[in-house]
């Protein structure tokens, strides 16, 4: 039955990602959002019917439903993060289970992963995770947070230049707002520091779109390559490649003819 529900999961995913490729989210994004919202659901019906204690279980089931409906919606804003770094008092109460889950993964990755925190792409492009405040790096001018999941250090936040453009996990920008994040970082002046969570995801895309818009005869895979000769761990999912891909073809169309 659950390989069944899978397979309807999975059929849903890739019509929609043809007949909508980015008023929807990346596929992993959509099957996030599947599931949270299957859970929140299924938890909250327990809940009411159970009644008692299991009433408690409201709080975590609306946060769960609420954040199926954001992931399903590609809607980052969901989480209250603010141009200045922080998170909004509200969202952070509303989503608490969900935070507590995610900064306790990420605490634990970052006691548990060896992978260095950061790692040079070039002269003026550095990539990685987010960063604790005492791991700022010497030499930095640019920070771009990809999180919305994740409040910036003020120490970082007040000693740099710093961009807040918050992506869900998994998911992808919409094209308004990638373009306007590589043009803002192309304005940048000295090294700028993209990152994400874990430096995987959300940083590949980034910052392969970034270097594609600097050398125009890159193309996704090639990006990708550069970007994992120095940190091997970064990915970009099916949703993601496929953002750089039609974006290989704009600048391409934009190319000069001869």
């Amino acid at each position: 039955m659950l390989c069944n529900a899978f397979g309807v999961i999975n059929h849903f995913v890739n019509n929609a990602l043809v007949l909508h490729p980015f008023s929807t989210p990346s596929p992993i994004a959509m099957k996030y959002g599947l599931l949270w919202l299957t859970m929140g659901l299924l938890l909250g019906v327990r809940a009411i019917v159970s009644s008692g204690w299991w009433l408690v279980c409201l709080w975590p089931a609306m946060n769960l439903t609420v954040l199926g409906i954001a992931y399903l919606g590609n809607w980052p804003w969901i989480f209250g993060k603010r141009p200045n770094g922080r998170l909004s008092f509200v969202p952070v109460v509303v989503f608490l289970p969900y935070l507590l889950y995610a900064w306790t993964i990420w605490r634990l990755t970052y006691f548990v992963r060896r992978e260095h925190p950061y790692d040079i792409v070039t002269d003026q492009l550095d990539i990685g995770r987010r960063l604790l405040a005492q791991e700022m790096i010497d030499g930095i001018d640019n920070v771009i947070d990809l999180t919305c999941e994740f409040a910036e250090p003020t120490a970082i936040c007040s000693a740099v230049n710093y961009v807040s453009c918050p992506i869900l996990d998994g998911s992808i920008p919409t094209w308004p707002q990638l373009r306007r994040l590589i043009d803002e970082i192309n304005e940048c002046a000295g090294t700028t520091y993209i990152h994400c969570a874990q430096g995987h995801g959300r940083t590949g895309l980034v910052a392969a779109a970034l270097l594609m818009h600097r050398d125009p005869d890159l193309s996704p895979h090639d990006a990708l390559r550069q970007l994992q000769a120095v940190r091997p761990a970064l990915a970009c999912n099916g949703g993601q490649m496929a953002m750089l891909s039609v974006l290989k073809a704009q600048i391409d169309a934009d190319k000069p003819q001869l």
